[in-house]
């Protein structure tokens, strides 16, 4: 095996390995792996349809899956972050005519996308009965909606030129509402709050814990875990800031926008004092 080759087959095993991870962050469980070497450690369901394309990938996603909503991502998208995924997620279960929602940075994308089984399944399964071979040909079958992403966001890396030109690439922040951060405050996550002391004192959101942005800029301060992490601050400058120190270090992070002006604004109840609950 040439040295290109083995590169590219570890880079490969690499960003399927990270596309598992953010799937798992965005609370997507199981995460099984289509096919393909059984080197990630990853669950592996056999293709049922080797070499007849991406469609049939996605069949044999839909068709294992015991889950009414299936997310299913290439592994070759080194820029994904869990947010896209969640906002995928959430926007299918807000539009309940929708059999599929896709990530769209110019383009929709249909190996960034969550499908809903019932709806999507039986087209799929008629189709390729059909002779059908082409995800995009499938869409006009299906209400599809679309959720635009950062440029880049869903960049295919299929060569190791391809992941040094991603590597380039400035870090995306994703972004949530302070309503979405009020649904998943209950779910044990990590939200980080990167005002000054002061600032937090006088009211933040419940469970949100203090680390400035200068302490976590010096090195002074860490923050740990797999992510998502949720990053606040006043107006969501400065805790986007956090988010793009964080992503560079390999965490999941989101970025709630407006900050705890729009927590405040939005009627959510707040904590005084220092005590993070």
């Amino acid at each position: 095996m040439g040295r290109d080759k083995a590169t590219l087959e570890w880079q490969g095993l690499h960003l399927a390995v990270r596309v598992a991870g953010v799937l798992a962050a965005a609370g997507c469980e199981p995460v099984v792996q289509v096919g393909g070497s059984p080197a990630t450690g990853l669950s592996v369901v056999a293709d049922r349809f080797p070499g007849e394309g991406p469609l049939g990938g996605v069949l044999t996603a839909l068709g294992a899956s015991q889950h009414p909503l299936v997310a299913v991502v290439a592994c070759d998208l080194p820029r994904l972050g869990a947010g896209t995924i969640i906002r995928l997620v959430d926007t299918l279960r807000e539009q309940p005519d929708a059999g599929v929602v896709l990530a769209d940075s110019g383009r929709p994308e249909p190996l960034c996308a969550v499908w809903r089984v019932a709806a999507a399944l039986p087209v799929m399964v008629d189709r390729w009965g059909g002779g059908e071979r082409s995800l995009v040909g499938l869409l006009a079958d299906l209400v599809a909606v679309t959720v635009p992403v950062a440029p880049g966001e869903v960049l295919n890396a299929n060569t190791p030129v391809d992941l040094e030109q991603a590597g380039n690439v400035s870090p995306m922040v994703e972004e949530i509402s302070v309503q979405q951060l009020s649904e998943r405050l209950g779910d044990g996550i990590t939200l980080i709050d990167v005002r000054e002391p002061d600032e937090y004192s006088a009211g933040h959101a419940p469970g949100a814990v203090l680390i400035p942005l200068g302490a976590l800029l010096a090195g002074e301060a860490s923050v740990e875990g797999p992510g998502p992490v949720y990053m606040i601050c006043r107006s969501g400058a400065r805790s986007r800031r956090a988010c793009e120190v964080l992503t560079l270090q390999g965490l999941t992070t989101l970025n709630v926008a407006g900050g705890t002006m729009a927590w405040i604004a939005s009627g959510f109840d707040t904590v005084e004092g220092m005590d993070p609950t």
